[in-house]
């Protein structure tokens, strides 16, 4: 009798892709506290048991297009063994050329695709590149105290590397930047950064919500506009994911158009100041003629010079210029004549210069050396750079000196 046997399927079976790092799924995409790529970054180094230094150093910086870290000539003579990773600003979590290129070396080593969304990139054509994150770490004590005793994840939610927000909206706290142990401050991404720990003393930061700094026990007894704030961010985060492939140019354009309709009397100062921006000069670079409009709608308001009519106050009488001038002078950076101006409501600084010219005139020169000190560590980065193989990019240069704090002007 011939026996029957089971047939056999030989043909190899079809295997997903392999990711050279662990494809550690990211926290909230979708809420208000999602977590931020720095955040991730500390969280994979720590599922890897290797120190961040390590992680970005040797495996990260190679993953994508372009290196992460750049070993200068110094260091591939002398320390050609070490990771050459220095700790990083929240420039990672931001919108620029810094934030892609970290993002795109991080799905790469991980296969993870959505990493976009813990980033402001998708409001690259929304938010100004300066001012929005947070020069250092900030955390909330009660949020990492809780996320422990619930055995969750420790992270560090997006929310809290907006330089406009200083208190968690969910324990009313305030944002810590200040490690109670050591009384350092870190930067968001440092060689030796833990979840919830200080990247300097190693100590734990959590703390039980009733000894954090707290506002008060309920949302209404918390300021309204630090509160307001931090929802409103918080919102705008969560709905990122929905909002990918909207072109969010268009959208805040046409917002402008809305606000110049409704406020027609309004002056180009007080919109930029409702947008949170320091000056009129990022409203023309978005639209040019309706900011014309708007400034023409407000000459004829008119609200503007209102000194010269009946009745009208001239600036220098409700305001100490004398004061204003020799307390800028004093600041490490000084704010310019021009600006002090313009916050006060005069059209330019004409009067100033005319009435106090050696305060105006010290003003300017303290800030010409300033600016000479920025072009001397240009040069010098730009001097290392010419001795690199291969050259970076000038984007590259741009990155590498927001990580070292350098500051430049455009």
């Amino acid at each position: 009798m011939p026996e029957s046997f089971e047939a056999w399927d030989c043909s190899a079976p079809i295997l997903p892709a392999r990711s050279r790092l662990y494809t550690l799924p990211p926290i909230g995409i979708g809420t208000s506290l999602v977590e931020s790529l720095c955040s991730y970054v500390v969280r994979l180094a720590d599922a890897h048991a290797v120190s961040v230094g390590d992680l970005v150093g040797r495996e990260l910086s190679q993953a994508g297009e372009k290196p992460l870290v750049w070993l200068g000539r110094f260091m591939r003579q002398h320390r050609a063994a070490s990771h050459g990773f220095h700790a990083r600003a929240n420039a990672i979590n931001g919108t620029g050329e810094t934030a892609r290129r970290w993002i795109n070396a991080i799905e790469r080593a991980t296969l993870q695709n959505r990493l976009r969304f813990l980033t402001l990139a998708p409001f690259e054509q929304v938010f100004s590149r300066q001012g929005v994150p947070r020069g250092v770490r900030a955390w909330c004590s009660a949020c990492y105290e809780e996320q422990k005793e619930c055995g969750e994840a420790i992270y560090d939610p997006l929310l809290w590397t907006v330089a406009l927000v200083s208190l968690c909206p969910r324990h009313l706290t305030r944002l810590e930047e200040e490690c109670p142990h050591c009384h350092s401050r870190s930067m968001p991404l440092a060689v030796y950064s833990r979840p919830g720990h200080c990247s300097h003393c190693q100590e734990w930061l959590g703390k039980p919500v009733g000894s954090a700094d707290r506002y008060g026990r309920h949302p209404e007894a918390a300021p309204d506009a630090a509160l307001m704030r931090a929802q409103a961010i918080g919102d705008l985060i969560r709905m990122a994911p929905a909002l990918d492939g909207v072109a969010l140019h268009r959208v805040w354009i046409a917002n402008l158009k809305a606000c110049i309709e409704t406020v027609v009397n309004g002056s180009l100062g007080e919109i930029a100041k409702r947008l949170d921006y320091k000056g009129a000069d990022r409203l023309y670079q978005v639209d040019r003629d309706l900011c014309k409009r708007l400034a023409a709608n407000y000459r004829r308001s008119g609200r503007s010079h209102g000194w010269r009519k009946k009745g009208g106050k001239i600036i220098c009488e409700q305001v100490d210029l004398r004061m204003l001038l020799e307390e800028s002078l004093a600041l490490d950076e000084p704010v310019s004549a021009h600006h002090i101006a313009a916050r006060i409501g005069y059209a330019n600084d004409g009067y100033l210069q005319r009435k106090f010219p050696d305060l105006c005139r010290a003003i300017r020169r303290k800030i010409a050396v300033q600016e000479a000190e920025r072009r001397v560590a240009m040069e010098r980065l730009l001097t290392e750079a010419l001795n690199e193989e291969p050259p970076p990019t000038l984007n590259d240069l741009r990155a590498r000196a927001e990580d070292r704090g350098t500051e430049t002007k455009a």
